[in-house]
Protein backbone atom coordinates (compact mmCIF):
# COMPACT_ATOMS: atom_id res chain seq x y z
CA UNK A 1 0.00 0.00 0.00
CA UNK A 2 2.76 2.48 0.80
CA UNK A 3 4.34 1.98 -2.60
CA UNK A 4 1.09 2.87 -4.39
CA UNK A 5 0.65 6.01 -2.30
CA UNK A 6 4.19 7.12 -3.09
CA UNK A 7 3.61 6.58 -6.82
CA UNK A 8 0.39 8.60 -6.63
CA UNK A 9 2.17 11.42 -4.84
CA UNK A 10 4.97 11.45 -7.42
CA UNK A 11 2.43 11.54 -10.23
CA UNK A 12 0.65 14.46 -8.59
CA UNK A 13 3.91 16.36 -8.22
CA UNK A 14 4.67 15.68 -11.88
CA UNK A 15 1.35 17.23 -12.83
CA UNK A 16 1.87 20.60 -11.20
CA UNK A 17 -0.12 22.23 -14.01
CA UNK A 18 -3.10 19.99 -13.28
CA UNK A 19 -5.82 22.03 -11.62
CA UNK A 20 -8.27 19.15 -11.29
CA UNK A 21 -10.11 16.31 -12.96
CA UNK A 22 -13.16 16.56 -15.25
CA UNK A 23 -15.75 13.80 -15.58
CA UNK A 24 -19.04 13.49 -17.44
CA UNK A 25 -20.49 10.18 -16.24
CA UNK A 26 -21.15 7.51 -18.87
CA UNK A 27 -19.11 9.35 -21.51
CA UNK A 28 -15.44 9.32 -22.52
CA UNK A 29 -14.87 12.62 -20.72
CA UNK A 30 -12.72 11.51 -17.79
CA UNK A 31 -9.49 13.49 -17.95
CA UNK A 32 -7.00 15.61 -16.05
CA UNK A 33 -7.90 19.29 -16.24
CA UNK A 34 -4.83 21.34 -17.04
CA UNK A 35 -4.00 25.06 -17.12
CA UNK A 36 -1.05 27.04 -18.43
CA UNK A 37 -0.10 30.70 -18.72
CA UNK A 38 -0.67 30.40 -22.48
CA UNK A 39 -3.79 28.76 -23.95
CA UNK A 40 -1.72 27.40 -26.83
CA UNK A 41 0.42 25.24 -24.54
CA UNK A 42 -2.07 22.36 -24.09
CA UNK A 43 -3.58 22.57 -27.58
CA UNK A 44 -1.09 19.97 -28.76
CA UNK A 45 0.37 18.64 -25.50
CA UNK A 46 -0.93 15.89 -23.29
CA UNK A 47 -1.22 16.14 -19.51
CA UNK A 48 2.32 14.73 -19.25
CA UNK A 49 3.65 17.48 -21.54
CA UNK A 50 4.22 15.21 -24.55
CA UNK A 51 3.55 16.53 -28.05
CA UNK A 52 0.27 15.13 -29.37
CA UNK A 53 -2.44 16.49 -31.70
CA UNK A 54 -5.11 15.43 -29.16
CA UNK A 55 -3.84 17.98 -26.70
CA UNK A 56 -5.45 18.15 -23.27
CA UNK A 57 -8.61 19.38 -21.63
CA UNK A 58 -7.64 22.72 -20.10
CA UNK A 59 -8.91 25.87 -18.44
CA UNK A 60 -8.73 29.22 -20.16
CA UNK A 61 -5.53 30.92 -19.03
CA UNK A 62 -7.53 33.79 -17.47
CA UNK A 63 -9.95 31.49 -15.61
CA UNK A 64 -9.43 31.06 -11.91
CA UNK A 65 -8.04 27.56 -11.21
CA UNK A 66 -10.36 27.27 -8.20
CA UNK A 67 -13.41 27.69 -10.49
CA UNK A 68 -14.65 30.82 -8.70
CA UNK A 69 -15.35 32.82 -11.88
CA UNK A 70 -18.97 33.33 -12.89
CA UNK A 71 -18.10 31.70 -16.21
CA UNK A 72 -15.19 29.26 -16.19
CA UNK A 73 -14.05 28.37 -19.70
CA UNK A 74 -12.81 24.84 -20.42
CA UNK A 75 -11.26 23.91 -23.78
CA UNK A 76 -10.76 20.55 -25.43
CA UNK A 77 -10.50 19.13 -28.94
CA UNK A 78 -13.42 17.54 -30.77
CA UNK A 79 -11.53 14.44 -31.93
CA UNK A 80 -12.75 12.34 -34.86
CA UNK A 81 -11.98 9.14 -32.91
CA UNK A 82 -14.57 10.12 -30.26
CA UNK A 83 -12.03 11.02 -27.57
CA UNK A 84 -11.45 14.21 -25.61
CA UNK A 85 -14.47 16.57 -26.02
CA UNK A 86 -15.94 14.84 -29.10
CA UNK A 87 -19.01 13.73 -27.15
CA UNK A 88 -19.83 17.34 -26.25
CA UNK A 89 -21.35 17.77 -29.72
CA UNK A 90 -24.04 15.27 -28.68
CA UNK A 91 -25.55 17.94 -26.45
CA UNK A 92 -27.22 19.13 -29.65
CA UNK A 93 -30.07 16.80 -28.69
CA UNK A 94 -32.37 16.98 -25.70
CA UNK A 95 -32.04 13.23 -25.23
CA UNK A 96 -28.28 13.42 -24.73
CA UNK A 97 -28.62 16.28 -22.27
CA UNK A 98 -31.31 14.36 -20.36
CA UNK A 99 -28.90 11.40 -20.04
CA UNK A 100 -25.86 13.58 -19.13
CA UNK A 101 -27.05 16.76 -17.38
CA UNK A 102 -24.08 17.05 -15.01
CA UNK A 103 -20.34 17.58 -15.23
CA UNK A 104 -18.10 16.91 -12.25
CA UNK A 105 -14.82 18.70 -11.65
CA UNK A 106 -12.60 17.80 -8.72
CA UNK A 107 -9.89 20.19 -7.60
CA UNK A 108 -7.45 19.78 -4.71
CA UNK A 109 -9.78 21.90 -2.56
CA UNK A 110 -13.30 21.01 -3.66
CA UNK A 111 -15.49 18.66 -5.67
CA UNK A 112 -17.89 20.50 -7.96
CA UNK A 113 -21.16 19.29 -9.44
CA UNK A 114 -21.95 21.45 -12.47
CA UNK A 115 -25.58 21.31 -13.57
CA UNK A 116 -25.66 22.29 -17.22
CA UNK A 117 -27.89 25.23 -18.12
CA UNK A 118 -27.20 25.68 -21.86
CA UNK A 119 -25.25 24.33 -24.79
CA UNK A 120 -24.82 25.37 -28.40
CA UNK A 121 -22.27 25.47 -31.21
CA UNK A 122 -20.48 28.77 -31.56
CA UNK A 123 -17.42 30.43 -33.06
CA UNK A 124 -14.13 30.93 -31.17
CA UNK A 125 -14.75 34.68 -31.03
CA UNK A 126 -18.29 34.34 -29.65
CA UNK A 127 -19.69 36.37 -26.77
CA UNK A 128 -20.17 32.99 -25.05
CA UNK A 129 -16.53 33.10 -23.94
CA UNK A 130 -17.11 36.18 -21.78
CA UNK A 131 -15.86 35.72 -18.25
CA UNK A 132 -15.84 39.21 -16.81
CA UNK A 133 -19.13 40.68 -15.62
CA UNK A 134 -19.08 44.03 -13.82
CA UNK A 135 -22.67 43.88 -12.58
CA UNK A 136 -25.01 41.02 -11.67
CA UNK A 137 -27.44 42.30 -14.31
CA UNK A 138 -24.78 41.77 -17.02
CA UNK A 139 -24.32 38.20 -15.91
CA UNK A 140 -28.06 37.51 -15.88
CA UNK A 141 -28.41 39.01 -19.40
CA UNK A 142 -25.58 36.69 -20.51
CA UNK A 143 -27.39 33.68 -18.98
CA UNK A 144 -30.63 34.62 -20.77
CA UNK A 145 -28.75 34.92 -24.08
CA UNK A 146 -27.07 31.54 -23.87
CA UNK A 147 -30.25 29.84 -22.69
CA UNK A 148 -32.15 31.28 -25.66
CA UNK A 149 -29.53 29.78 -28.00
CA UNK A 150 -29.30 26.41 -26.26
CA UNK A 151 -29.99 23.20 -28.18
CA UNK A 152 -31.48 21.65 -25.03
CA UNK A 153 -33.85 22.81 -22.33
CA UNK A 154 -32.57 22.76 -18.76
CA UNK A 155 -34.75 23.24 -15.68
CA UNK A 156 -31.78 24.54 -13.66
CA UNK A 157 -32.59 27.95 -12.21
CA UNK A 158 -29.81 30.54 -12.24
CA UNK A 159 -29.89 33.44 -9.81
CA UNK A 160 -27.63 36.46 -9.29
CA UNK A 161 -26.26 34.95 -6.09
Amino acid sequence: MKKKMIVLLLNFLYLLAMVGWILIPDTVVNYPLMQAEDNNYYLERTWDHKSNAMGSIFLEQLSSPDLTDLNTIVYGHNMNDGSMFASIRNYATQEYYDAHPVIYISTPDFNYRLDLIAGFLTEPTSFAYANNFDEPEQFMAYIESIQSMSTFKSDVEVTEE
